[in-house]
């Protein structure tokens, strides 16, 4: 938190952010059309409840910006199907 303290005002500052925001435009890009159509996402979880009894689950999905695209499309035909939409915990 310290270093943070010291460096904060450098980072927060308007020329850094300028700095950085350029260095990144030119230095950092994102998938290629190969990558967006074929690639993976591999996921793995584990819960354990008061007993220690414990489940795993596996999972494949697209590629993290193909899935987003996906999932916010199906949300968006979700709540548009439905006559009357849930709210709560089952909103998409």
């Amino acid at each position: 938190m310290r270093l943070f303290n010291f460096f904060g005002w450098i980072l927060g500052s308007k020329w850094f952010q300028k700095l950085a925001t350029n260095w990144i435009d030119k230095n950092v890009s994102g998938p290629s059309s190969k990558r967006l159509e074929t690639g993976k996402n591999y996921l793995w979880g584990r819960v354990t409840n008061k007993s220690q009894s414990k489940i795993e689950a596996v999972m494949t999905t697209p590629q993290g910006y193909r899935l987003t695209a996906l999932t916010a499309v199906l949300a968006v035909e979700r709540v548009l199907s439905e006559i009357e939409p849930k709210v709560g915990f089952a909103t998409p």
